[in-house]
């Protein structure tokens, strides 16, 4: 009987990660869809007063509140790609709102997942089991101290989805308070460079999007290589 009901439980559970991630993709389209090809076209024609206009006309609340859904969301559904929607909410809404905006978000996304994570703890470590060491070795490093610290370089490195990054925390003993402090301190440099790279990419200057796109990799790859003396180091 106990078997059953934690079966029912984690199908349910990925039952409505999938309604998350449909629904979410169906809000990226309606949102961004014709934004998009409208900003495209713009590009194409390469008249800068005229994507100013544009882009201004875009700077609504609602558009705000929009934006920060799908930041919200694209954590909790763990698969949408962060990068996308930052540096199209730069080319719509100019880099410093899409930062503001995104970072909030993002952060938000987190906290909301974290709580998700710790409400559905049981059917998530039945998960987590069967996905590897790597999950795994996550959660113990978190456990064994410095959590705030450990959270953070998590969120800088490759290989580990950052949608993944709350639902593991959530199994272990950090706080809702560190983890959000974590995620925070952590994100706000790729989220800038995302909507900086979205940015000149709506002014046509593509070297600097290139050279952004540059920093970002080479940061998370220096993180990645010193990870382990990092923690070590903590």
């Amino acid at each position: 009987m106990a078997k059953k009901v934690k079966q029912t439980g984690k199908n349910t559970l990925i039952l409505l990660m999938i309604c998350v991630v449909v629904f979410m993709a169906y809000i990226v389209y309606k949102t961004f869809g014709y934004q998009i090809v409208e900003l495209l076209h713009l590009l194409e024609h390469g008249d800068q007063e005229e994507l100013k206009a544009y882009l201004e006309a875009q700077s609504t609340v609602g558009g705000f509140v929009v934006l920060w859904l799908i930041c919200v969301m694209q954590v909790v559904s763990i698969v949408f790609p962060s990068m996308v929607i930052q540096v199209a909410g730069a080319l719509i809404y100019g880099w410093w709102r899409s930062f503001i905006v995104c970072w909030v978000g993002f952060v938000s996304g987190n906290v909301i997942a974290f709580t998700i994570g710790r409400l559905f703890k049981k059917n998530i470590a039945t998960l987590i089991h069967k996905e590897g060491e790597k999950e795994n070795w996550l959660i113990q490093k978190i456990n064994q101290g410095h959590q705030i610290f450990v959270v953070a370089i998590a969120c800088m490195v490759p290989g580990v989805p950052n949608g993944i990054i709350p639902y593991l925390s959530a199994q272990t003993t950090i706080t809702a308070k560190e983890f959000s402090i974590a995620v925070a301190a952590s994100s706000w440099i790729q989220v800038l460079l995302n909507c900086m790279a979205g940015h000149f990419l709506a002014n046509g200057q593509y070297l600097f999007m290139v050279f952004a796109f540059v920093i970002e990799v080479a940061i998370t790859l220096l993180v990645a290589k010193n990870r382990d003396k990092l923690l070590k180091a903590n």
